[in-house]
């Protein structure tokens, strides 16, 4: 079992001139790209050549593909995000790099999302544990603690053929969602990889108002 800190940041940087972001998706979604985008070039002094917004069918209504290209003195650098307006009013961006597509499908259709549930994803988390005989009571009780202090946290549960991530809500919202295969913590926060760390997957949501 892994218990895992994790700071949800959202960045919050008016868009750079490099930015360019087509009308598809969602004026949200949009905003979102033009906030990370911007993020990239003030944090690493990255600058945004290429961005495009691409439907992406998957198990949530309106999933789009974010496909971008950075440029970090002289190299090139492409990367694929996939995001969606999820719940209404807040916006989840989820990496799997390299980037996979049926990876990518098979996280979308375990995430589960609530706001401002007090019991958040806990019931769940009791009922999973039950068989093993564990006492979850103090691991929940310390996750609602964190909660409660306004520190965002992940809790991992690793089985024979998936790791299971709940969120503690500390910021208003709870998810929940699965990876299959064998998976650790990853270098980054909110961030899992496979054993030999050649793929990375993870999950952060922003609140529309922040964007």
């Amino acid at each position: 079992m892994i218990r895992r800190a994790a700071v949800v940041v959202v960045l919050i940087v008016m868009a750079g001139s490099a930015s360019s972001v087509p009308s598809d998706g969602s004026d949200l979604l949009a905003r979102a790209v033009r906030v990370l985008g911007a993020g990239y070039e003030k944090r690493l002094g990255a600058s945004l050549v290429s961005s495009e917004l691409l439907p992406f069918e998957s198990a949530i209504p309106g999933t789009m593909k974010w496909n971008s290209t950075l440029d970090l003195r002289g190299e090139r650098y492409d990367q694929t995000k996939v995001l969606a307006e999820f719940p209404s009013g807040w916006v989840f961006m989820l990496t799997v790099a390299p980037h996979d597509d049926a990876l990518t499908r098979s996280v979308l259709a375990t995430l589960r999302a609530k706001l401002d549930d007090p019991d958040c994803y806990w019931p769940l988390f009791r009922e999973m544990i039950k068989p093993s005989g564990i006492d979850g009571s103090r691991i929940e009780g310390r996750f609602r603690a964190s909660a409660a202090a306004g520190k965002a946290e992940e809790l991992a549960i690793s089985s024979r053929d998936r790791i299971f991530i709940f969120s503690n809500g500390a910021q208003g919202i709870c998810y929940t969602y699965a990876i299959p295969g064998k998976w650790r913590t990853g270098p980054e926060p909110s961030m899992y990889q496979t054993p030999d760390g050649r793929t990375q997957v993870g999950i952060i949501f922003s609140d529309g108002k922040d964007l």
